[in-house]
């Protein structure tokens, strides 16, 4: 049959200069698209700057200017979807060139096979010209129409999650509307890790005195939470706010305190996120570790796999980043602080020689990045405290080698001290010019925080390098003494002196960190124990367990009245049955 394996040779012929052609075009666009993203510097910046520059002077000089303040609003919504466009049709692109080229490839293979017989190309007859024209052009159109199908799914189908909510009552993100909670309402609240201050203590009224999770006494609501996560509550004006995730999926959780209705869920992604492989994590830590930081407006979360997203406090979207893979061997696991309007980020990553760790400030409102600072160490798990001492604020980080802090106003090294070894998980204890940290092989450290440059030798108040240390459970400091969980013992320290004043076995294991509650120990153990007790300088008194019946890895979440634990499963308020 030559006519028909002619005709079929000029059908794939001009199929596979219709595919090549087509992969040629969308290869330079793809590229040119690809250049245009990385214009963007590594913190991929939404906004572009340099066009809303000259508006933002002009703001400056007229502040009540209604006209250009909208102005400002429209570009501003304008950058961010074009910036979000160009990152869904890089993801998308791929695909679709891809196919282009497989049947580019097959029309290839087909055609060699085809121009290796015996048959003459083309038979002479007019009819059999005639239909290997038919046949071609039959072809082509069909591949026209599959490759145009799959660029206008590529072009139409990218999703609009993660533009900016900007409503016509919102003012602009401008140096000149800076915008931060009073610090009494800060204070109120439980914003972020461990309390407004990240130190675990508090005075908090009403807080039930008992509470059996099983029999339900005091349980005022429970609540399955859809995604796992070892994250602790956040709570602020009557919202309880909680993320989870898994390889594939994250979201963000807004609670109402009062119900424990799930108000809303916001899923996180990014083009970067959705595209790389899922982390390596360890099950005790999993892909929703970090918790979550609120300032009232915003919640800003952060996932094992790089993502950070910020959401407004009733679920819309505000901007979404990926701040790169994490090299982390047990998972990314260091919580949000804030200071101000800046959301703070430590990230550490990989090895120190590998150069990938570093402290961010994000603006809340928009993602952008305030200021970077490269870190010298290696992958750490410590979450940051943020500190106030004689009118200047500092961020206490710790990792291998080097305790460093940091000005949250440009991110500079205030001081640094070398002491800590191993892989450096608890978070640090603060109390009146003194900063403690501690980790497992490493040591227990007591630093005055008034000092600039490396201060190894001479603002170290005492160190002690020969017990047991925690591994993940955080410091605790109530000014007189320091205490430790290391693995169901309990170890107190004098906090002048770095004294070992007394432990005691607990025979229990911890994954939250410790509190001080009104004056007492809470001690949250993995069984969902709350062992509630006294201490002072000659020991330790249990006053009474309260069991939940669940297991339980989250530090609590305290506002009055109530207790807020995440279990393995379950979100509990805990309460007086008069509230």
């Amino acid at each position: 049959m030559p006519d028909k394996r002619s005709s079929l040779l000029v059908a794939t012929r001009r199929v596979a200069i219709v595919a090549g052609f087509f992969c040629a075009v969308l290869g330079g666009l793809l590229w040119f698209n690809s250049t245009r993203l990385q214009r963007e510097d590594e913190t991929f910046r939404l906004v572009e700057a340099e066009r809303l520059a000259p508006l933002k002077a002009q703001l400056r000089e007229d502040p009540t200017n209604a006209e250009l303040k909208q102005r400002i609003r429209e570009l501003d919504q304008q950058l961010r979807l074009e910036y979000f466009r160009r990152e869904s049709l890089a993801a998308r692109g791929g695909y679709v060139l891809l196919g282009g080229a497989v049947c580019f490839i097959a029309a290839l293979h087909l055609g060699r096979h085809l121009h290796g017989t015996r048959d003459p190309v083309l038979s002479a007859k007019p009819e059999d010209r005639r239909k290997a024209a038919t046949l071609a052009g039959s072809a082509v159109a069909g591949t026209l129409a599959v490759l145009l199908g799959m660029t206008i799914a590529m072009v139409g189908g990218h999703t609009r999650q993660w533009l900016p909510a900007v409503a016509e009552d919102t003012e602009p993100t401008l140096e000149v509307e800076e915008w931060w909670p009073e610090p009494e309402a800060w204070s109120a609240n439980w914003p972020r890790f461990r309390g407004p201050d990240g130190g675990g203590v508090v005075e908090m009224p009403g807080l039930p005195e008992s509470w059996d999770g099983e029999s339900g006494e005091h349980v005022l609501w429970k609540t399955e939470i859809p995604l796992p996560g070892e994250n602790s509550p956040l709570v602020w004006d009557g919202m309880v706010f909680l993320t989870g995730a898994t390889e594939t999926e994250r979201a963000i959780y807004g609670i109402d305190a009062a119900t424990g209705e799930i108000r809303w869920t916001t899923p996180v992604s990014t083009p970067q996120g959705s595209r790389g492989e899922p982390p390596e994590v360890m099950e005790e830590t999993g892909f929703a570790a970090p918790t979550a930081v609120t300032d009232g407006l915003r919640v800003v979360a952060m996932f094992a796999n790089g993502e950070i997203a910020g959401v407004s406090t009733d679920g819309s979207p505000l901007w979404a980043r990926h701040l790169g893979a994490a090299d982390n061997l047990y998972g990314h696991a260091t919580s949000l602080a804030m200071w101000r309007d800046r959301v703070i980020v430590v990230y550490d990553r990989g090895r120190a020689e590998d150069g990938l760790s570093r402290i961010l400030a994000l603006d809340a409102a928009t993602g952008e990045t305030r200021w970077s600072t490269d870190r010298p160490v290696p992958a750490s798990w410590v979450s940051p405290m943020v500190i106030e001492h004689e009118g200047q604020a500092q961020i206490l980080t710790a990792a291998n080698p080097w305790i460093i802090a940091y000005d949250p106003a440009d991110g500079s090294e205030l001081w640094k001290v070398e002491a800590m070894s191993g892989d450096v998980a608890p978070s640090p204890a603060y109390h009146d010019g003194v900063a403690y940290f501690s980790s497992d092989g490493s040591c227990l450290i007591a630093i005055r925080v008034d000092g600039r440059g490396e201060v190894s030798n001479s603002h170290v108040l005492w160190k002690r390098d020969e017990d047991d240390y925690p591994d993940i459970c955080s410091l605790l400091g109530d000014g007189e003494r320091i205490y430790t969980l290391v693995f169901g013992r309990l170890f107190a320290y004098d906090a002048k002196t770095g004294e070992a004043l007394w432990d005691q076995d607990l025979e229990d294991d911890f994954q939250a960190s410790p509190c001080l509650v009104n004056g007492r120990l809470w001690l949250l153990t993995m069984e969902g124990e709350m062992i509630i007790g006294e201490a002072d300088a000659e020991g330790f008194r249990e006053v009474a367990r309260h069991p939940l019946g669940e297991e339980i890895g989250a530090s609590p979440a305290f506002a009055p009245g109530r207790i807020y634990l995440r279990g393995r499963e379950h979100l509990y308020a805990i309460g007086s049955n008069e509230d």
